[in-house]
């Protein structure tokens, strides 16, 4: 048997960023909207756990787990680590010269490990849909490129928004909010813990006060309406 379909792979978010979201239960909360009615604009928030959630047996080969975890997953977890230990009240903040690829790197494997990209890659191949589904996978995270993300995101910046109310984030199961009706202009959020997230604005849309050529950071607090 090959053993390359025993392996249990996390098909979106890794379980080192699901973790940050489980409490001392190892409980965490998640938005799953695949049976919500949009009519009545109902989104369910359900309950999983970061071993098991969005979990397939044979989803990865051992090669793409490894492409993922070389390739995106090891360096994101040690911004992880570093933004945690950061006191985001002292300025200005520094976090080296690779900071910002890291998150766009990051930021573009989950668009990639997204089962709609699958979707658009098969509609759009006459030979795709005939390879195993294990291969169709591996194929699909191996197409990130690190040029085509310095292209895709040339003119966005990464800033970050603090969570200062008593309502922590829920995490959503793709890993990325759109933030426009939030932040009022084009955005992505990605909560990394349920009280800080990475924000991705696009540049020509800035409308937030300039800091030493960097967006300043956005705090939500209670008074808040988001």
């Amino acid at each position: 048997m090959n053993n390359n379909k025993e392996i249990k792979s996390h098909v979106q978010m890794p379980n080192f960023l699901l973790k940050e979201f489980e409490d001392i239960g190892h409980n965490l909360y998640y938005f799953d909207i695949s049976n919500a009615n949009f009519h009545f604009r109902e989104y369910f928030i359900k309950k999983g756990h970061s071993k098991s959630l969005n979990v397939e047996k044979g989803y990865y080969s051992q090669f793409g787990e490894n492409l993922l975890s070389k390739g995106s997953e090891e360096p994101f977890s040690k911004i992880v680590r570093t933004l945690k230990a950061t006191d985001f009240d002292q300025s200005p903040l520094y976090f080296g010269s690779d900071f910002r690829l890291d998150v766009l790197t990051f930021i573009g494997a989950l668009f990639f490990r997204d089962k709609k990209m699958l979707e658009v890659i098969g509609a759009n191949s006459l030979f795709f849909n005939a390879f195993p589904k294990q291969f169709q996978h591996d194929l699909t995270v191996s197409l990130l490129d690190i040029e085509d993300i310095k292209r895709m995101f040339y003119d966005w910046t990464v800033t970050f928004l603090i969570n200062r109310s008593r309502v922590p984030y829920v995490l959503p199961i793709s890993g990325i909010y759109g933030g426009s009706k939030i932040l009022r202009c084009s955005a992505g959020i990605l909560p990394i813990t349920p009280y800080l997230a990475i924000t991705l604005i696009k540049g020509k849309n800035v409308n937030f006060p300039i800091i030493d050529n960097q967006i300043a950071i956005l705090t939500i607090d209670s008074n808040s309406a988001v």
